[in-house]
């Protein structure tokens, strides 16, 4: 007989099904039907009302004179789900994965089947609402609100908040929008649809900056976009009773001509505060291109300066200039101000940089190496026209020995690089020292002309004539062409591992895999760290070796790896020569799952007859199937390590819609398993889904009275 016991994820159902055995014997020639019940978590039935599109339901089915032994659901007609196998000896809840509706009303059928065939059914109508309300209109006084803004009140000002929802798919009904009002973090008022509220009962009138937000949730909690602002609240000096005005600061750019600018840009700023306050920074903010602003380069605690911009330090295009000013009064009161905006059109045409990022300087290389080089935006968007980066190596003569093209790839914004392979062992080249030299065409927007970039290295070649290990990473792999300029980076999490294939002629001694961060290519949240985080693993075998790593188990260890964009490099040594890969990854430990993919289940063929294998076979399979197209190896372990597979299996390329499944038929004794990475080619999130041993004896002989 075959038996599979399943569990899988939850979408936004859950379900618990009970198997249980009646004291009541119906007569033999009946079988009562088993009975489905579906409510909402606080027992009232789901047609009832709207629900969220992640509502949780109560799905309840049970059997008087059996087992549940299969449960079938079906949304809106669409695709059957169905979970199937002896339920008796589960308890608790299981749960089915449903896809994500829409807004508008569908059609849940779940139909539950006994061991005698018998069925039960229920359907019930779920109103689905999806869309989150909106916050229509603020007005401070008379005057419409702009989320981020900030504004000068005394207090007496009426704000005025309007806001709607929908229930989204043409439905009209009624429908009520919450809305919360937050000052500082802090909730102070609640309303619905829409409420006027007096600026001195929300911020107070003693002068300072506060800052406000709104929030807007309908019935099934859907919430808006926060729409914030600050407010600058003027008050009574100790001069005679008479306002302290907010500093109003002036910004005044020196530098004469029409531009684009270059170089050094000259500005003259005053504070222009009030004669009771004094001040206590005044900040030149200077806002990129790109978007980033830089508070921190131009700071004064004078009323009056004059700023010298180096323009050199921000990329071509638009830079705004602002002036921001902190004053404070004799009591402490603090007050703001900012001027109005300068801005200015700057170009420098710098040339991109280009760097030899590996192998290092006077390092020594013993076979293939892997000649990683990198182009670097500065201040000028360009383009490389022939999208290659060439390296030639040159020996002591100062003679070019050999030549490599390597296309280029996107890194990151701004960023290409370049893998190119050179293999001096093969060219018959003599242990020397030599210099790598990488060059490249480009071509500055605004040019018409192209520019020649280059940089060099130098490495000695040292080989004892035996040959280096053959190195390939079969996971991760390029979801996207490497060539064709765009982000190709695999996603690692902790849910993830690797896998190589290597060979030598003599051993493989050792296997060093490294994450290598690059200041040039990481996230504007990462650090990178002053060395790579590196991993060695003992060999000592020949011939063709294959290993996979659970990296995902140690990036929260010690060292603890950052998530952000890294090279994954690969170091494979016999003892005397070293083989390196590299390929560029990021660690993203919220993209830890493959959707709609579960978990590695075993379903065994069991064998009950005296002298033979029991099981006889079992299927490994990933519960659910693919939603877009995947990359997918299977690890096969007879008893060893999970890290050492006898053998592997390799779907290059499996369709969506597909099933991830591999069996075995057993001849001998043994603990047998399959494992299986997987990789989504769209995504490009690889994940690891480890299987359950399956133990192999052999039934006890019949013996004969």
């Amino acid at each position: 007989m075959q038996l599979s016991k399943k569990s899988s994820l939850l979408w936004a159902m859950t379900v618990l099904m009970t198997a249980c055995n009646s004291t009541v014997t119906p007569p033999a020639t009946s079988n009562v039907k088993p009975e489905v019940i579906v409510k909402r978590s606080n027992g009232t039935s789901p047609a009832s009302t709207y629900l969220s599109a992640t509502e949780t339901l109560s799905v309840s089915a049970t059997d008087l004179d059996g087992q549940i032994t299969k449960l079938r659901w079906v949304i809106d007609g669409g695709t059957s789900h169905e979970h199937s196998g002896d339920f008796s000896s589960i308890k608790g809840n299981l749960s089915l994965a449903l896809p994500s509706l829409s807004s508008g009303l569908h059609t849940l059928s779940i139909t539950a089947t006994d061991n005698a065939g018998a069925t039960g059914n229920v359907t019930t109508d779920i109103r689905i609402d999806a869309e989150a309300p909106v916050i229509s209109s603020v007005m401070l006084g008379d005057q419409a609100l702009t989320a981020g803004e900030n504004r000068t009140v005394t207090g007496n000002e009426e704000l005025k908040i309007s806001a709607s929802d929908q229930r989204g798919n043409g439905d009209v009904s009624p429908s009520t929008a919450r809305i919360s009002v937050f000052v500082d973090g802090v909730k102070v008022g609640q309303a619905t649809d829409a409420v006027t509220l007096k600026m001195s009962d929300l911020v107070g009138t003693a002068a300072g900056t506060k800052t406000v937000s709104i929030v807007a949730q309908d019935s099934v909690l859907n919430s808006s976009s926060t729409f914030s602002f600050k407010t600058t609240v003027t008050a009574s000096g100790t001069g005679g009773g008479t306002t302290v005005t907010a500093p109003a600061p002036i910004l005044t750019l020196n530098t004469q001509g029409t531009g684009p600018f270059g170089g050094i840009l000259s500005f003259t700023a005053s504070a222009n505060i009030d004669p009771k306050t004094q001040v206590q920074k005044m900040i030149l903010e200077v806002k990129d291109a790109q978007g980033n602003i830089d508070g921190t380069s131009y700071v004064t605690t004078q009323p009056n300066a004059t700023f010298s911009v180096d323009t050199s330090k921000y990329p071509d295009g638009p830079l705004v200039f602002t002036i921001y000013v902190l004053a404070t009064d004799s009591t402490g009161v603090a007050y703001e101000g900012r001027s109005s905006a300068t801005t200015v059109q700057v170009r420098n045409l710098s040339a991109p940089a280009i760097a030899i990022l590996s192998p290092d300087n006077s390092s020594t290389i013993s076979g293939p190496t892997a000649v990683r080089v990198q182009v670097r935006q500065r201040n000028t968007a360009f383009v490389m026209p022939s999208n290659s980066i060439f390296v030639d190596v040159r020996d002591e003569r100062g003679q070019i020995v050999k030549t490599v093209e390597a296309p280029t790839y996107v890194a990151s914004d701004g960023v290409l690089e370049a893998i190119a392979s050179i293999d001096l062992t093969s060219a018959g080249l003599p242990n020397a020292n030599y210099t790598l030299e990488a060059h490249a065409q480009v071509q500055l927007a605004g040019e018409t002309q192209v520019r020649s970039i280059g940089t060099a290295a130098s490495v000695k070649f040292q080989t004892n004539g035996t040959l280096p290990p053959a190195v390939n990473v079969y996971m991760p792999i390029y979801h996207e062409d490497p060539y064709a300029n765009v982000n190709v980076r695999a996603i690692l999490s902790r849910g993830s591992a690797v896998m190589l294939q290597t060979s030598d002629d003599n051993s493989v001694s050792e296997i060093r895999v490294g994450f290598y961060c690059d200041e040039a290519t990481k996230l504007p949240t990462q650090v990178c760290p002053s060395s790579a985080y590196q991993f060695n693993y003992p060999v000592k075998l020949s011939g063709l070796i294959y290993r996979m790593f659970k990296i995902g188990d140690l990036l929260d260890g010690q060292p603890y790896v950052q998530n952000g964009n890294y090279t994954l490099r690969f170091s494979v040594t016999d003892g005397e020569n070293t083989t390196v890969q590299e390929f560029p990854v990021r660690i993203d430990r919220t993209q830890d799952t493959i959707q709609n993919l579960s978990y590695n289940d075993v379903s065994v063929t069991y064998n009950d007859t005296p002298g033979q294998l029991n099981p006889t076979s079992a299927t490994w399979q990933v519960l659910g199937t693919t939603v877009n197209p995947s990359r997918v190896v299977s690890l096969y372990t007879e008893g060893g390590p999970v890290e050492e597979p006898i053998r592997i299996g390799t779907s290059s390329y499996l369709p969506a819609g597909a099933t991830i499944a591999s069996g075995m038929a057993f001849a001998a004794e043994g603990s047998y398993r399959i494992d299986f990475l997987v990789q989504d080619l769209v995504t490009g999130v690889l994940r690891y889904y480890p299987g359950s041993y399956v133990n192999v004896k052999t039934n006890p002989a019949k013996t004969t009275p």
